[in-house]
């Protein structure tokens, strides 16, 4: 995948850059030049992985082309449906060497772990490069400030994605000075129980060689209880928050769904004593309950808002499942310890990040499609990585890091 403003340095400039920026131990696979031709989301239908691609072709033998149009382009205008649809299973196994099963297990950047849930055993797969793995431990030491941010938000294949977003300390992005969002291990399960995402968080803590001690993992979700709390059983010395924007959302949607009683002009007065407003034009923030500084400030002002809201139903909605969550996971003090700005984000970071998925896979049907594009992302990622040392690609060195880009005449001193 060509991307322009973002041509790699040589080899020798890379060589000496990338020992600072990733310590890989061990193969890795060359996507650099995969170039994945994705299908359309009309072709979801997979056949078996114990089907044959002769048994698939048996379903075009029963069209009314020749024999000698079959032999020489099996795929060629099938006549209904099912032909069309096995003759497509066919096509891509042909193109990736197997089933979907088969193509994860042998990849050896996808790593397979099976899970019992209720009596019945489940397939899980973890996509990651070495380096990524390196950022993990980076992110878990126990003097980082920065946070994982995990998120399920899609589907694929009958599997969820769980993508896991980080923060890079050093770097920001070239275009619009915000944050430089770094792809972490992504996740694919059958299942959204505790059980299966406990075998993400195992994975990732055996995959890392850290003492014991050493482990402090920050983590943001969306609430999902299932992902916070299996991460907070495995890492057990972690510290926990939600995202703002969740649930802001969250909260606007109860209103919307629940009390539609409520008129705008008194959502917008409670959602802004709530969650107060950002101009970012203007670089203010009117602070609401959310950047209350200690837990009794936001008791004292939540206690106010009863009068001002005039709607004794929500507020009692608001105290009974939102209080106590607010003030172990959203006020301030409880995202200053997951290394969270004081200032709100106004980006949601994993769906900032899906939205370059998406992009990269398009509508895609096909799960060893998805891994390939993902792959190859992290790929182009590490790359960014290095080059920001020497001033190219999307990302830049921050101000303060500034004494770490390389010119070229260095590389020859």
């Amino acid at each position: 995948m060509s991307r322009e403003g973002s041509s790699p340095p040589s080899s020798s400039q890379r060589k000496r850059a990338i020992a600072d920026m990733s310590d890989d131990s061990g193969d890795e696979a060359d996507v650099s030049n995969v170039s994945v031709s994705f299908i359309s989301s009309s072709d979801t239908e997979e056949t078996s992985a114990t089907d044959e691609i002769s048994n698939d072709l048996k379903f075009f033998k029963t069209g009314a082309e020749s024999s000698e149009d079959i032999v020489v382009n099996p795929f060629h205008r099938p006549k209904n449906v099912k032909q069309a649809v096995n003759a497509k299973a066919a096509e891509k196994k042909s193109v990736f060497g197997g089933s979907i099963a088969q193509f994860l297990d042998g990849h050896q950047n996808v790593h397979s772990r099976s899970v019992e849930i209720d009596g019945e055993q489940f397939l899980t797969y973890i996509l990651t490069h070495p380096y990524q793995l390196n950022l993990f431990a980076g992110l878990c030491g126990p003097k980082s400030k920065q946070a994982m941010y995990s998120d399920t938000t899609f589907t694929m294949g009958g599997k969820y994605i769980v993508t896991t977003v980080m923060v890079h300390p050093m770097l920001q992005s070239r275009v619009t000075g915000g944050p430089a969002l770094l792809q972490m291990a992504s996740f694919l399960t059958p299942s959204l129980k505790q059980k299966a995402y406990e075998e993400f968080g195992w994975f990732l803590r055996q995959s890392v060689g850290k003492p014991e001690q050493d482990w402090k993992l920050r983590h943001i979700t969306d609430g999902e209880t299932a992902l916070y709390n299996a991460f907070l059983y495995v890492f057990d010395d972690s510290e926990h928050a939600l995202c703002a924007i969740h649930s802001r959302d969250g909260v606007s949607r109860k209103i919307c769904n629940d009390f539609k009683d409520i008129d705008a002009k008194r959502k917008r007065l409670i959602m802004f004593d709530i969650y107060g407003f950002v101009d970012n034009e203007n670089n203010n923030h009117s602070p609401g309950l959310i950047d209350s500084e200690t837990v009794e400030l936001f008791r004292q002002q939540l206690e106010s808002c009863e009068s001002r809201w005039k709607h004794d139903k929500f507020f009692e909605w608001f105290v009974k499942y939102q209080k106590t969550k607010f003030e172990e996971k959203v006020i301030l003090p409880a995202r200053q310890k997951v290394g969270m700005q004081k200032n709100l984000a106004t980006t949601n970071y994993n769906e900032d990040f899906h939205s370059k998925v998406k992009r990269i896979v398009g509508e895609v049907a096909d799960l060893r499609q998805v891994t390939l594009g993902m792959l190859k992302m992290a790929e182009e990622q590490k790359n960014d990585m290095v080059n920001a040392l020497f001033d190219q690609g999307p990302f830049k060195l921050r101000p303060e890091f500034a004494a770490l880009r390389i010119q070229e005449s260095r590389i020859y001193d």
